[in-house]
């Protein structure tokens, strides 16, 4: 059930890209690591994930998940790998971080297309899981 609840969350989103105005998920590149980026969102799930901010098979994600962070995310490339999540500070690789949302799709998973709020999730990065963080309010 509680899958069930967070595809219907997920869902959601996808209602973005049918509204004038909305834009597309980002595929940003910095590093060697892909950084996803979704598309414009009002809500999304409350489930806290925290750990260190890592390369999950080659995206930016925390521990074991790769994460699909919140529209406005920035990334910054020059030197370390850097992001700004919207309502945080700048975090590196390796450090703490904190961001909520639910698992959208779990580690077992296996689908023929992972892509979700306009972002397109390449399959290397899926193997351990994919989280899907909130915008902040």
């Amino acid at each position: 059930m509680p899958s069930q609840i967070v595809r219907t969350a997920a869902m959601s989103l996808f209602g973005c890209a049918f509204i004038a105005g909305c834009t597309s998920g980002q595929r940003v590149e910095a590093d060697g690591l892909i950084v996803l980026i979704a598309e414009p969102a009002n809500s999304g799930d409350a489930a806290l994930l925290s750990g260190k901010l890592t390369d999950v098979g080659g995206c930016v994600g925390i521990e074991n998940y790769a994460v699909v962070w919140p529209h406005g995310t920035r990334v910054s490339g020059e030197g370390a790998l850097s992001l700004t999540v919207p309502g945080q500070p700048k975090v590196a690789l390796g450090d703490q971080v904190h961001v909520g949302g639910g698992v959208l799709f779990e580690a077992e998973e296996r689908r023929a297309v992972y892509s979700i709020a306009g972002v397109s999730i390449p399959a290397s990065c899926v193997s351990a899981g994919v989280w899907m963080s909130s915008p902040s309010d």
